[in-house]
């Protein structure tokens, strides 16, 4: 599971290790490229469509090439996998993404760092494409990305406490970099998971690895929910 699935590098890894993916993206574009890697069927086809759209418009490879290769790999997609363009802090979000309750689910994702956490800007037309490819494939939920993102604690929380409700259990691993100011989250975040959530939180950990970015280390705040 992942609610801030970008351009679906999550899913991709799940469908990889043939197990289901359920994911969220507020993004219509790069919701449309992770729907073409984790779907097929005339969603996925629309999607990709919107996929070689936006690389002729970006004027450049957006990846068109390598989300139709994982298509035909040997890869095949994973029945049940869902994906929609949603908000993944809404409650009604998960409502409609409803990830099954039974077993053990791994959540990894990466919430926005920050106003200037990388966003995909395409022209009016190809928004428009991607979200009829959206609306079509009944996978839109609207709602509108925020002028600015709020902080990185708020919205990690916000997704994460919504995608634990009703799991029998969870292994979290949430990325971390410090936000625009520099601010590091990673204790506050990790400590917020152990009181926030009204579950059982253990082995939280913060795995740091040297930064490879401007804002500084980038690190995995990591724990068992049951």
């Amino acid at each position: 599971m992942d609610p801030f699935a970008g351009g679906g590098s999550v899913a991709v890894a799940a469908r990889k290790m043939g197990v289901p993916f359920f994911g969220m993206e507020i993004d219509p574009a790069l919701a449309c490229a992770c729907i073409a890697k984790i779907t097929d069927g005339p969603v996925a086809e629309g999607c990709l469509k919107v996929v070689g759209t936006i690389r002729d418009a970006m004027g450049r490879p957006f990846g068109h090439d390598e989300v139709a290769a994982d298509q035909n790999r040997a890869n095949p997609v994973v029945p049940g996998s869902r994906v929609l363009c949603a908000d993944g802090t809404d409650p009604e979000s998960w409502k409609r993404l409803d990830p099954p309750a039974r077993g053990h689910a791994v959540i990894y994702t990466s919430p926005p760092f920050g106003v200037s956490s990388p966003r995909v800007v395409l022209p009016a037309v190809v928004r428009r494409d991607a979200l009829k490819a959206l609306d079509e494939g009944r996978v839109l939920l609207p709602s509108e990305p925020p002028a600015e993102f709020p902080d990185y604690l708020s919205i990690a929380m916000g997704a994460l406490s919504l995608a634990v409700r009703g799991l029998e259990s969870a292994t979290l691993i949430v990325e971390h970099e410090p936000d625009d100011q520099g601010a590091d989250s990673r204790r506050t975040l990790a400590e917020s998971l152990e009181t926030g959530l009204g579950r059982k939180v253990r082995d939280v950990r913060v795995l740091e690895t040297r930064a490879f970015s401007r804002r500084g280390p980038f690190s995995l705040i990591v724990c068992e929910v049951a």
